[in-house]
């Protein structure tokens, strides 16, 4: 419709003005310049790509190479968990980080308006002891807090072509925590 084609147009204006472009995976890269095609050559020389340097893959294999002020280290999930991104997808991340992590002591921090009794559900199935998270409701005012008490956001997503080219916000709010 009209108002997507609008915000096609402004996305493509921003890009093409842009003095740089950072995004977060190749694959969105790709999806941007394929996106763009008469100004590929334009965009593609002002654009970077910065990957997470964390991997869950480190995570759970005891790669993780860390100097944390806090023992235990702190995950944290911030934000809403239905849809890509569920509480069941969530526990069994963390179910594996501690299983297979012996280097490190692990806690999780949950912070969602989603229902919480559902997430403990999740958790508590994958066997995941009450001491090792914690859920809370914030105020919007509290999150920035919140998340800077922690040491490593979390980011689980259903695996879907959506989700490989999108970006979270939740990513920038980590960032700025």
């Amino acid at each position: 419709g009209l108002n997507f084609k609008t915000w096609k147009l402004l996305e493509k204006w921003m890009l093409v003005h842009a003095d740089h472009i950072v995004v977060v995976s190749d694959r969105f890269k790709d999806h941007v310049l394929d996106e763009y095609p008469e100004h590929k050559v334009s965009i593609h020389k002002k654009i970077s790509v910065i990957v997470c340097g964390v991997s869950s893959e480190s995570l759970i294999k005891s790669e993780l190479h860390i100097t944390s002020l806090h023992d235990p280290i702190r995950l944290v999930y911030s934000g809403t968990l239905d849809g890509w991104t569920s509480p069941d997808l969530l526990a069994k991340t963390f179910r594996k980080v501690l299983e297979h992590n012996t280097k490190h002591n692990f806690i999780l921090n949950i912070y969602t308006t989603s229902n919480q009794e559902i997430i403990h559900k999740s958790l508590l199935g994958e066997g995941i002891d009450l001491s090792k998270y914690c859920v809370q409701r914030l105020k919007s005012d509290e999150v920035a807090a919140k998340l800077r008490e922690n040491d490593i956001g979390v980011l689980v997503r259903e695996k879907s072509i959506v989700n490989e080219v999108s970006f979270p916000v939740k990513i920038g709010e980590y960032l700025a925590a």
